[in-house]
């Protein structure tokens, strides 16, 4: 898992941590509202991976969550700048 960038527009750092909404994972500025990254967690899945997936808790399994984090991260970290 990559380090988080400071928000653009406050500074605050968010927290990447319990961020699945449903079938997406989020990362957003709780200070500022103004930033947010955000993936579909099946978006990054195979066919074979969607079509095997159980759900439990109405939850992805542990290691697509973590791949949708680091995914995020990254698109959290790679945005423009205004």
């Amino acid at each position: 898992m990559s380090e988080l960038l400071p928000c653009p527009f406050c500074g605050v750092t968010p927290s990447p941590e319990s961020n699945v909404h449903g079938t997406q994972y989020e990362i957003e500025c709780w200070e500022c509202g103004m930033a947010c990254s955000s993936i579909q967690i099946s978006d990054l899945m195979t066919h074979d991976e969607k079509m095997s997936v159980t759900f439990e808790n109405q939850r992805f399994p542990q290691e697509f969550i973590d791949r949708a984090r680091d995914e995020a991260i990254a698109r959290w970290n790679e945005r423009v700048i205004p």
